[in-house]
């Protein structure tokens, strides 16, 4: 101590130097289990020489840790800072991990009797929608509430959809009138099994969606996120076949017809030929936008 007292603050900043070289050495050669005893005592040390400490001398001790902490980090490589980081991470999780298992150990089990519940019993579908022949249970027939089906009727009725019925021939292939025995035109029976394969046939731009449709259940399209509409320029590049809004400016509809099965792949051979071209001949007749957009085409440069 008194050969302490006669260094220079140099010679000091040197010894403390030393020393903390010495410690990092030392505590790089430590085990796990010895690293984690070692916390343990100097754990108990510090409780026992604060638990010592009067209330004024608390206050200089945080102070004093304060200010040591703060220059013990700011000696830190930015790769010590991380080393530090992970490892107060790590004994955080293990911490949060600890006490999450200790609150459901705590919490006691109530005793569950299988033969105790009650079985809700709604029977089987065995009643029908008297206007689209859905397959219903009985409650839902019986109370009046067969309209999730058709709306009781309203949905297969294109005066009741639509304020200004659509052209021709999509009127025809949306309206469904029913009769005892009647059976629907096979055209009229594929558009509707197929509605969507020619929408996507005539859409003018493609749709950024992500599908994610039920393998079971009532037919329906699932999108997943967010709805997108990609719409290309006037007319394709060069050597590129025509898409989306690009196939209406081809000038022989036949040709628009073939290049509609092309874009579809292997999902042309659901489509009818005739249908899908009286469906283009209806938009190019009756759409303002096919209209405006095939017009755009003879405007100058």
């Amino acid at each position: 101590m008194h050969q302490f007292g006669r260094l220079t603050d140099q010679d000091r900043q040197q010894q403390r130097d030393r020393n903390r070289e010495q410690h990092t050495e030392a505590h790089a050669r430590l085990t796990d289990h010895d690293r984690q005893q070692q916390r343990d005592r100097n754990r108990e040390q510090h409780a026992k020489a604060r638990a010592r400490l009067t209330y004024p001398n608390r206050h200089q001790q945080l102070d004093h840790d304060r200010e040591h902490h703060a220059e013990a980090r700011a000696r830190l490589t930015d790769r010590e800072r991380q080393q530090e980081r992970d490892r107060n991470r790590e004994h955080h999780a293990q911490v949060r991990g600890q006490q999450a298992l200790h609150i459901a150990a705590c919490v006691p089990l109530l005793e569950f009797d299988e033969a105790s519940v009650q079985v809700l019993d709604i029977g089987g579908r065995t009643a029908e929608c008297q206007q689209c022949r859905a397959t219903i249970w009985p409650d839902e027939a019986f109370r009046g509430h067969a309209n999730l089906c058709c709306v009781k009727g309203r949905s297969y009725n294109c005066e009741a959809i639509f304020p200004i019925l659509p052209p021709q021939p999509l009127r025809d292939l949306l309206t469904f009138e029913l009769a005892p025995g009647a059976r629907l035109p096979p055209a009229t029976v594929s558009f509707r099994k197929h509605i969507r394969k020619y929408n996507s046939s005539l859409q003018m731009a493609s749709s950024g969606i992500n599908i994610q449709s039920p393998a079971d259940g009532v037919s329906m399209i699932a999108i997943r996120g967010v709805v997108h509409h990609l719409l290309g320029p006037l007319a394709p590049p060069q050597g590129r076949p025509h898409q989306f809004a690009q196939l209406y400016i081809i000038d022989n509809e036949d040709a628009q017809v073939v290049a509609r099965f092309a874009t579809l792949g292997q999902g042309n051979v659901d489509l009818d030929r005739r249908t899908l071209q009286e469906l283009q001949q209806m938009l190019l007749g009756s759409n303002l936008y096919v209209q405006r957009f095939v017009q755009a085409m003879d405007l100058p440069p």
